[in-house]
């Protein structure tokens, strides 16, 4: 499997990523909100190359999507998975929200960390490409994308930047959040989904009906 450059900022400073970052004290307040928000750079490029074409035209749609994995690594129930088509998980505890005109982010997410429900033992974090192998897209035409953790103050927990995903993959893992040492930590990923979400749903226990699939392709 390969994967993309995964760096991240301290102290004003890029290094590289090499173990988990605390986020939150676990156990908390209940209501205390952990924002995550993505955004995304497209890489320099011939402006008349098919990529760039695919930008102008405004049909690239990416995204972030919150996997709630149990031990097993496969989503606790159906609602498990946050997405664009399922943008909440018990009553908004994890939910995809909007976002402006005038927000840093392409794509945000908002969580309460310590309202988590038992039985997840962690939050897989994944952008993708919306139907990349349909409409022909993919994650390289982004030069960067960067990751943003922060708490409801703006402040930020952690910024991470991915970059060097090459041509023709549908999603990256960007990492996963859980519970060590009585924190929540985020341990950066990077690894590269060729097939897209499509394939991480099949990893994590979602079967993705074929029938289901095609509608969405026409949609």
């Amino acid at each position: 499997m390969s994967k993309a450059s995964v760096t991240h900022m301290v102290d004003r400073k890029i290094v590289k990523s090499t173990g988990p970052v605390a986020i939150a004290d676990a156990g908390g307040h209940a209501n205390a909100l952990t924002i995550v928000g993505v955004s995304y750079k497209p890489r320099k490029m011939d402006k008349f190359h098919r990529d760039a074409r695919a930008l102008r035209s405004g049909t690239v749609d990416a995204s972030v999507q919150a996997f709630l994995l149990g031990a097993d690594g496969k989503v606790i129930s159906e609602p498990g998975l946050v997405y664009y088509n399922q943008p909440k998980f018990a009553d908004g505890v994890v939910e995809l929200v909007p976002v402006g005109p005038l927000s840093d982010f392409h794509s945000t997410i908002n969580m309460k960390l310590n309202c988590i429900p038992e039985g997840v033992e962690r939050i897989r974090l994944v952008s993708s490409v919306h139907e990349a192998k349909e409409r022909g897209h993919h994650i390289g035409i982004f030069g960067v994308m960067a990751l943003y953790i922060v708490d409801a103050g703006k402040k930020p927990l952690t910024i991470q930047l991915y970059e060097g995903f090459g041509f023709g993959a549908g999603a990256v893992v960007l990492g996963d959040l859980f519970v060590a040492d009585g924190k929540w930590q985020f341990l950066a990923s990077g690894d590269i989904i060729v097939d897209g979400l499509p394939a991480l749903c099949s990893t994590h226990g979602i079967e993705v009906k074929e029938e289901e699939a095609s509608a969405e392709a026409a949609a």
